[in-house]
């Protein structure tokens, strides 16, 4: 967000606080704030913590694992702190655990498990843990080329694509919880794709068999994407993929899973498009 200076008395400038910001730490006028001064930037800190953010769930009618899954990550996205599940299902909470970067579970029996955030404050930015997703969907997709030349299984890969969803959730929970402006909106609708990309990934590669042109054609063409999407290069972007999905063939059912890949990355392209200042 931007703010704009305003004079008061001869040499000094203020700024006003967003009050988003103020009320979650519960500030008011006379109590004092750290401003740490580092190179071009301030950084403001307040010595109050955020109120921790709670929720308690009665999850026994839940008999599969998949639903399980749903609503814990739902909660977790949401920017829960503490998530206190009533079940039936004591095996599956360590099953799902490790998909919610940053937390971890304080108390477990056969009937009750509560997860608790770990992590006070996050110390990287957003653009910074955003980079660490683009860069792992970059990698899945490097590794088909593995997974063609019998370097490493089916099942290795599919591991690949959880580490990818472990980064986007965090990424979700991140927008949530610490971040809210217009940008957020576009954020959100890039981590889908991500996310969307990822799942084609891991069809395309149960099916492609030893096909390694196509295999170093994906790789080729999400590294570009990711490097594009990152420079804010909306322009070079659409080039990349326009005419890619107007030429590739679909005669086979592998075509069919490139063509909806290249579309996946395609499609989102006008949303996130930054207005020029």
């Amino acid at each position: 967000m931007q703010r704009k200076l305003v004079k008061q008395g001869r040499g000094a400038l203020t700024v006003t606080l967003p009050s988003k910001w103020l009320k979650e730490r519960k500030l008011t006028a006379g109590q004092v704030i750290e401003v740490t001064e580092g190179n071009d930037r301030l950084v403001i800190q307040s010595s109050k913590q955020r109120t921790t953010k709670k929720t308690s769930l009665d999850l026994r009618h839940c008999k599969r694992r998949s639903m399980f899954f749903h609503i814990l990550l739902g909660k977790y996205m949401d920017g829960y702190d503490v998530i206190e599940i009533v079940h039936r299902s004591p095996e599956l909470m360590n099953q799902i655990v490790p998909h919610m970067m940053g937390f971890a579970i304080s108390k477990h029996s056969s009937t009750k498990t509560i997860f608790r955030n770990i992590v006070a404050v996050p110390e990287d930015n957003f653009e910074v843990i955003l980079r660490r997703a683009g860069h792992q969907l970059v990698k899945q997709a490097e590794d088909i080329q593995l997974v063609v030349s019998n370097q490493i299984t089916e099942k290795e890969y599919q591991s690949q694509e959880r580490i990818l969803d472990q980064h986007i959730l965090y990424c979700m929970r991140y927008l949530n919880k610490y971040q809210s402006n217009e940008a957020s909106y576009r954020q959100f609708l890039l981590l889908a794709t991500f996310e969307s990309v990822g799942d084609q990934l891991r069809y395309i590669a149960k099916n492609i068999k030893k096909n390694r042109k196509v295999a170093k054609a994906i790789s080729d063409l999400v590294q570009k994407y990711v490097d594009l999407i990152f420079a804010k290069d909306f322009d070079n972007l659409y080039l990349l993929l326009k005419p890619a999905i107007k030429k590739y063939p679909k005669r086979t059912y592998l075509d069919g899973l490139v063509y909806s890949l290249m579309e996946m990355l395609y499609n989102n392209i006008g949303y996130l498009v930054e207005e020029r200042k």
